[in-house]
């Protein structure tokens, strides 16, 4: 039986990949999850694993809204403790060591128009400081590791675009004065966290479902077409495109069902 050591407890991808293995493969895997909170996980014996999964880590917000000791806290999350948790693998033992990057060390696209191709050949180009901090921890992993080849524990990195699927119910508002979060600790219902980090929540009856989302994800795993396709709501998209062209040139525009053009 392979034994995979997950770091990150409450993280949806870890969660995730626990019950995918219990459900998919009982009995072949055993698969245990520990926080890297606090201090407790450095006194834990890692050695007998096959393989660390490291999924723990700072997600991104608004670069604007975060001071200069608050970025501060994404690099110590997300390359110093990545690096530590990899020296205490290689020290126990542990077979292979897993990290979870991001495909943001290509740089923000969030904003562009048009779109990025990603290849091989791509070389990262951080261009926020949650990316940066990815970046180094990629550098800095590689780095330990090879200086310690003798140990024989190997280094695997996963650059992941955003995950989504079932149960993931969370959303994270960013804005300048703080961050929303809806349905993202459990508990809490709706959190709202300040500059400061301070952290208010509140709580609401449950919302029924709309049936949307179900239809959508369905669709896909049955391989059909859903019963509101998106050829239906593009025409509504070239209005509200042709909108804001309009009011950006000043001029009226015209909308046909393929394009925007200029009157």
């Amino acid at each position: 039986m392979k034994k995979i050591l997950i770091l990150g407890a409450n993280s949806y991808i870890g969660t995730s990949f626990h019950n995918y293995l219990t459900t998919k493969y009982p009995g072949q895997y055993q698969t245990d999850i520990v926080s890297l909170r606090g201090t407790d996980w450095k006194n834990r014996d890692w050695s007998g694993y096959d393989s660390v999964l490291n999924v723990t880590g700072k997600a991104h917000a608004d670069i604007s809204s975060l001071t200069e000791e608050q970025k501060k806290e994404y690099y110590a999350v997300n390359c110093d403790l990545a690096v530590e948790a990899a020296s205490k693998a290689i020290a126990d033992g542990v077979a292979q060591y897993i990290y979870f990057s991001s495909i943001i060390v290509y740089g923000d696209s969030s904003n562009s128009w048009k779109p990025v191709r990603i290849t091989a050949d791509t070389k990262p180009a951080p261009s926020n400081f949650y990316g940066d901090s990815k970046w180094q921890a990629e550098q800095k992993l590689q780095g330990l590791f090879a200086a310690e080849a003798s140990t024989g524990t190997r280094l695997a990195i996963l650059r992941l675009p955003m995950i989504y699927g079932p149960g993931c119910n969370s959303t994270c508002l960013y804005g300048t004065k703080g961050i929303m979060l809806i349905y993202n600790t459990p508990g809490m219902p709706l959190e709202v966290r300040d500059l400061s980090s301070k952290s208010t929540s509140y709580s609401f009856e449950p919302q029924a479902k709309s049936g949307v989302i179900d239809e959508f994800v369905n669709a896909l795993l049955e391989n059909r077409d859903p019963e509101v396709s998106g050829r239906e709501a593009l025409t509504t998209m070239r209005v509200i495109f042709a909108s804001i062209k309009s009011s950006e040139i000043d001029r009226t525009v015209g909308v046909n069902s393929s394009f925007v053009t200029h009157v």
